[in-house]
């Protein structure tokens, strides 16, 4: 009995194996192709339109705001219609043509499995088909299908906000023209080109008229100061000096001079010929003692003559003078004609402040919608050029490849299963039974009395 038992379990531990592995190659076999895509990030959530928005905002404003939606984009009628009809005519003989759309959508939904994790972008597409070239083949027109999509939703939204930048743009330059009319017309009432710049440039002109004209009185002032100082000073400097003086032998002391050597040679002939006691010898010494003594009176030279010239000081500062009577003339005059101009240009300024206030007003207003046009219109600039070139950022990470073994059915898988179900089923056949107990009120029920209780000590039973 045991060693029957025994062989049943061995033929159920290697026979479901076998049974398991013929099963598997018998069933319709499948095969799965998966590629990755990386979605578009998610959008901004912009205010949309908003013309002042970021452009990258408003173009991503249509975008979807989480994975899970642009996986039910990928699981959509539109994209798997458009993948459908690419992989009809890429492999126009596998694929039925003469099947409906919505029975073909039908069958690859069912078919499509989307991995997807909220950390990250990247999400997975798994087509289970019959043929592995077909699992591939809509694996990557899937793909290929959603990154279409979102393109033209990109090119849609930058559409989108053109439109909203045109009407903006016109509107803006609508206003900028009924200012500029209006600015116009004031300015043919002021009888000005540009009442704006007219005003500006009269008070400018005021302002300073009134620092030089308070710059040149000063020095004015102190021009005339000056010149009062140099007057005085001229006037005391007299106009001539002498510049050479000529001097001249005395022609008395040389005439006393030759006299007196006359004498002395008188006295030395008459002292050759008599003593000194002699009257003519005394009377000469007498003349000679005379002589001397006059010459003693007389200078040795006297002045011939002098030159004058002019005085270099007196020239120096009626120069001066000169110049500074140049300088007061030269500031009057500059005194005079800075106050002409700033009482006409306190005039100009008093006749236009009603009309430069409306126009002040005006002019306001059209800068401050100049700058937003301006702005306007550099992003509809900025659209239009990236229009031809914008694109989503979705990119194909992996492209599917017809995978060389199935995905379902797996031998290795069905294999384990028969080893799982035999072992089980040997285990239930080699488990030992228990025998079952026989009592003696089961031989022997009409004879066999229980054996009765012993009575409590103490006590009467209950």
């Amino acid at each position: 009995m045991k060693k029957g038992k025994v062989i049943l379990a061995l033929s159920l531990l290697v026979g479901m194996p076998a049974v398991m592995y013929f099963l598997s190659t018998t069933v319709e076999k499948r095969y799965t192709a998966q590629s990755r895509v990386q979605v578009d990030p998610i959008g901004a959530r912009t205010e949309y339109p908003d013309p002042m928005g970021p452009i990258a905002d408003l173009q991503r404003a249509a975008k979807p705001r989480s994975i899970g939606t642009q996986v039910q984009i990928m699981t959509g009628t539109e994209v798997l219609g458009a993948a459908i009809q690419k992989a009809r005519e890429n492999l126009p003989n596998k694929l039925h043509s003469d099947e409906s759309v919505g029975s073909a959508y039908e069958n690859l939904s069912r078919r499509l499995q989307v991995d997807s994790d909220p950390m990250s972008d990247v999400v997975g597409l798994r087509i289970t088909q019959n043929d592995p070239e077909v699992a591939a083949e809509l694996a990557n027109d899937v793909a290929y299908a959603y990154k279409d999509y979102t393109d033209r939703r990109v090119r849609q939204s930058t559409d989108n906000l053109l439109t909203t930048l045109n009407h903006n743009v016109n509107e803006m330059k609508g206003k900028l023209d009924r200012i500029d009319t209006r600015v116009a017309v004031l300015k043919l009432k002021a009888n000005v080109a540009d009442t704006t710049a007219a005003n500006q440039v009269e008070q400018s002109l005021v302002a300073q008229n009134r620092t030089q004209r308070d710059l040149v009185e000063s020095q004015y002032e102190g021009a005339v100061a000056e010149l009062d100082v140099a007057r005085r000073l001229l006037s005391n400097i007299p106009k001539t000096i002498v510049g050479s003086r000529q001097t001249q032998a005395n022609p008395v002391l040389l005439g006393l001079q030759t006299d007196l050597s006359r004498m002395r040679t008188q006295l030395a002939d008459l002292q050759s010929q008599y003593n000194d006691e002699f009257p003519q010898v005394k009377g000469v010494k007498e003349q000679i003692r005379q002589a001397e003594s006059g010459i003693k009176k007389y200078q040795s030279s006297i002045d011939a003559g002098t030159n004058t010239t002019t005085n270099p000081e007196y020239q120096s500062q009626s120069s001066n003078v000169l110049q500074l009577q140049g300088r007061v003339n030269n500031l009057r005059n500059q005194l005079a004609s800075l106050r002409s101009t700033g009482a006409y240009a306190e005039t100009r300024v008093n006749e236009l402040p009603g009309l430069q206030r409306e126009i002040d007003s005006l002019q306001r207003e059209k800068i401050a919608l100049e700058s937003s046009y301006s702005q306007l219109v550099q992003r509809r600039d900025i659209a239009q050029a990236g229009r031809e070139a914008q694109q989503s950022t979705v990119q194909i990470v992996s492209t599917a490849y017809p995978p060389d073994s199935p995905s379902f059915p797996d031998p290795r898988l069905f294999v384990l299963a028969g080893l799982a179900v035999g072992g089980f089923l040997a285990i239930l056949i080699l488990m030992p039974r228990q025998e079952p107990v026989v009592l003696p009120s089961d031989l022997y029920p009409a004879v066999y009395t229980p054996p009765t209780p012993p009575e409590p000590s103490g006590g009467t039973p209950a």
